[in-house]
């Protein structure tokens, strides 16, 4: 299979994990790209990494005029922190606008383009499980951010006959991850010794180990590229944040830095947040293989490694 693939948020979370395995793909050469650093996932000679910002005309010129793409998996994405004007205008423009720079590329180049979305366009209005044919209600600017893109998408494969593939997913989590997000900010926290305070938990949520997006992602550029659509990236099971607690407590072997029911609920909580992932299931022969508890026991037996605890 000889083919080039752009990878754009190289040093995302999900960025080095699919392009981790790309490398090992026979006849595969990657161009990835980071507005931040040098690559820091592992190097492979079939890797070119370029540093950029995908909103900038004279880098994505350079990225058309130096390479042409069989297919781009575009990861890059501002994710805000709150929502504020400023931080919302910030999220649609970059995540829209880089989405329809690189569709032109994709345009041109003829390449199959790769999109991932996010669950949580389906709001709180849909009842789970969520079906792709559920119509999106999103209410942040992040997933209307990527329901916009979503439609973009959409447009292009019909007008343009362009290949690709959407990705609703669920709450991806794994080792190696970083940032504020409710596990690894729970991990972090206990494998210190530093109490932990949540909400009661009851939210319900589907939550994904992120080797089981990788492979999916992997199939939809492999085997089954010739499979377009909307589809749900979830693990097609749900439970709730409290039992994730208490797997995390109990694969740190950490008791009493729980404060569960410490915190408030949000305004306008989802409560039950589940994918049904029957059709992405069936279009990629792709199955979940990595449980929450085994997943969690990975997490955070990789945040022990690297703290030395």
């Amino acid at each position: 299979m000889d083919m080039r693939v752009l990878v754009t948020g190289a040093n995302g979370f999900v960025g080095k994990n699919l392009i981790g395995r790309l490398s090992t793909m026979p006849g595969l050469s990657i161009v990835a790209t980071d507005l931040h650093g040098d690559f820091s996932g592992d190097k492979a000679e079939c890797i070119t990494y370029l540093k950029g910002d995908l909103s900038d005309p004279e880098f994505m010129d350079s990225l058309r005029n130096l390479f042409s793409f069989d297919a781009i998996v575009h990861l890059a994405a501002v994710l805000p922190q709150n929502e504020d004007a400023k931080t919302g205008s910030t999220v649609m423009n970059f995540n829209f606008n880089t989405t329809y720079l690189l569709l032109e590329i994709a345009r041109i180049c003829k390449s199959r383009f790769l999109f991932p979305s996010t669950a949580l366009i389906y709001g709180s209005e849909n009842r789970a499980p969520f079906t792709e044919e559920m119509t999106p209600a999103p209410e942040n600017s992040y997933a209307l951010s990527k329901h916009m893109s979503e439609e973009l998408i959409r447009l292009y494969a019909q007008k343009y006959d362009l290949s690709s593939a959407i990705f609703r997913i669920g709450v991806l989590y794994g080792a190696g991850q970083k940032g504020n997000m409710f596990i690894p900010s729970m991990v972090e926290k206990i494998l210190k010794g530093e109490e932990f305070s949540m909400t009661g938990g009851e939210q319900v949520r589907d939550f994904i180990y992120v080797t089981d997006l990788v492979d999916l992602l992997s199939k939809a550029l492999g085997e089954k590229s010739d499979v377009n659509g909307t589809f749900n990236a979830g693990s097609g099971t749900a439970q709730s944040i409290k039992d994730a607690a208490l797997l995390i407590e109990s694969a740190a072997g950490r008791k009493g830095l729980l404060n569960i029911g410490a915190l408030p609920y949000r305004e306008n909580e989802i409560w039950n947040y589940c994918l049904d992932n029957k059709k992405a299931c069936a279009a990629f022969d792709w199955k979940p293989q990595v449980s929450l508890q085994e997943g969690l026991r990975r997490t955070v037996e990789a945040a022990e490694s690297q703290t030395g605890k």
